[in-house]
């Protein structure tokens, strides 16, 4: 079955039950779907900006099959799932190879600190443990991570009724596909799913493109924290609305 045909299926039967039902999709890059389309429409899904729209059951239909058709062999290749322990040895080597980049960038001796933390699988077993992990895969291979901690786990960074991203990595033979933008928009929709108030994220002056990527998606610069890694960091947060909405089923290829 096409990815195609299975959105098709699963809009289908929910629109049949329920014509006015409230949809998540979990990926815009991927979902067919566009935010802006500005098509008049009648059932009504959230963004994963949170951002309620309202669309009509057949342009819905057509509007998928349309994006689906139009995009590259590479992008459907790519399916995202939630990750269990059994991954642990995958998301190290993404961690790895998504932070190793910054090697030219921080001094030895804070390079060698960065590096001995996604060196270690404690560090992916322990936020395994805590949070909930969305990957991206192509042939089976994890290529994308992006973990959201829920609330009632603090740091002296995040207050306790906060949720927070942690490590948003993406394989460097995949850069510019949208990945990390998708994975951190689950986590957004997972969150407000959740009933979580406010996601919380950190970030520092040598992740520009990551910067970039969150203040696309609504995040906010709060405060400038204390001086990490040699580096200057910020805390960013982004306030989640209260909604309802029914997760959508990841599309796995055939």
């Amino acid at each position: 079955m096409t990815p195609s045909s299975e959105i098709l299926q699963y809009l289908s039967s929910n629109l049949q039950a329920n014509p006015l039902c409230t949809i998540q999709i979990p990926s815009l890059p991927y979902s067919g779907i566009s935010a802006d389309s500005g098509i008049p429409l009648q059932i009504k899904y959230f963004t994963l900006r949170q951002q309620a729209v309202t669309y009509d059951h057949q342009n819905v239909l057509f509007s998928i099959l349309a994006k689906f058709n139009s995009m590259t062999q590479t992008q459907m290749e790519y399916s995202f799932r939630t990750a269990t322990i059994d991954d642990t040895a995958e998301l190290k080597h993404l961690g790895i190879n998504s932070y190793g980049q910054f090697i030219e960038i921080l001094s030895a001796e804070h390079w060698e600190k960065l590096n001995r933390f996604l060196t270690s699988e404690r560090t992916y077993i322990d936020l395994l443990a805590k949070s909930c992990c969305f990957v991206c895969e192509r042939n089976r291979k994890i290529i994308g991570m992006a973990f959201l901690v829920p609330s009632g786990n603090p740091t002296d960074i995040f207050p306790a009724d906060w949720c927070y991203l942690r490590m948003v990595g993406v394989h460097t033979d995949h850069g510019g596909q949208g990945i990390g933008k998708a994975l951190t928009e689950m986590c957004i929709s997972e969150g407000a799913r959740l009933g979580e108030k406010t996601i919380g994220l950190h970030t520092s002056e040598f992740m520009d493109a990551a910067r970039h990527l969150y203040e696309s998606v609504g995040f906010r610069q709060v405060r400038e924290l204390r001086a990490h890694l040699g580096k200057r960091y910020w805390l960013y947060k982004l306030d989640l609305p209260l909604v309802s909405v029914q997760k959508l089923s990841d599309f796995e290829q055939p």
